[in-house]
């Protein structure tokens, strides 16, 4: 299968029929956030809640989406056994085969690789605009239309050299080999492009981009049917290019 119709056509069946036990799956991390900024909302209208918020609601929040990122890598799993034709299980199983050290060690590597990538933007953008007094004399903003076009426009290259990394970095820990370095992970996320990869990146980073601008409750909603769809095509795709050899 390396159509990009026949990737969508897939993933949208895998969605459909991974679509309640994921969310069920989620319940418990979505819970545990939820617990922890109410803390937080409550810490904002009475500050004498804040020892009781720094307690709760830090571990609540980082369990929670500690959970649900665990939860959601674990679609690559169900996404390769249903690409592959294996029987189904739960999908709680699924999580059970995550190495969550590997995971925590990659996830902070790349939040680094990305730091980096866009240091050439921040700089640009430090040299270019005086936050402190836009923020002090929000009008000036016209006055500097020039300068926040140019970094607009320098933020947005910046973004799309990233975006095949960002896009696949999940799957590249996935289809990892055991001798593989973490910097060869990212270089396996430009190796594998070519034209249907470079589509399914602008894709996503597309969709993604539109739902970011919804209410937070519709967000929730799309965001975690998008990561179903983004994890299975994606998931589809990186196994054919691996048997091809990249």
């Amino acid at each position: 299968m390396n159509s990009l119709s026949e990737y969508f056509k897939k993933g949208i069946d895998f969605s459909k029929i991974y679509a309640k036990d994921y969310f069920i799956a989620l319940i418990k991390p979505i819970i545990f956030c939820a617990i922890g900024t109410l803390f937080v909302i409550l810490t904002m209208q009475n500050p004498s809640f804040a020892i009781l918020a720094l307690l709760v609601s830090i571990p609540c929040i980082c369990y929670g989406f500690w959970r649900g990122y665990i939860i959601t890598y674990s679609l690559n799993y169900a996404a390769l056994g249903y690409y592959k034709n294996f029987e189904k299980k739960e999908f709680i199983e699924y999580s059970k085969l995550v190495n969550t050290k590997e995971l925590a060690s990659y996830l902070l590597y790349c939040a680094i690789i990305s730091l980096l990538a866009f240091l050439p933007s921040l700089i640009y953008a430090l040299s270019k605009i005086n936050l402190i007094s836009l923020i002090l004399n929000p009008s000036s903003i016209m006055s500097n239309a020039v300068d926040i076009i140019s970094v607009l426009i320098f933020i947005f290259v910046n973004s799309i050299i990233l975006i095949p990394f960002l896009n696949f970095f999940n799957q590249a820990l996935f289809f990892k080999n055991r001798n593989e370095s973490f910097f060869e992970l990212f270089l396996n996320c430009y190796k594998i492009q070519n034209l249907t990869g470079i589509i399914i990146c602008i894709i996503f980073s597309v969709l993604g981009g539109v739902i970011s601008g919804l209410n937070p409750i519709i967000y929730l909603i799309l965001a975690l049917l998008l990561n179903l769809l983004s994890f299975s095509v994606n998931t589809f795709y990186y196994e054919d290019r691996c048997r091809k050899k990249i």
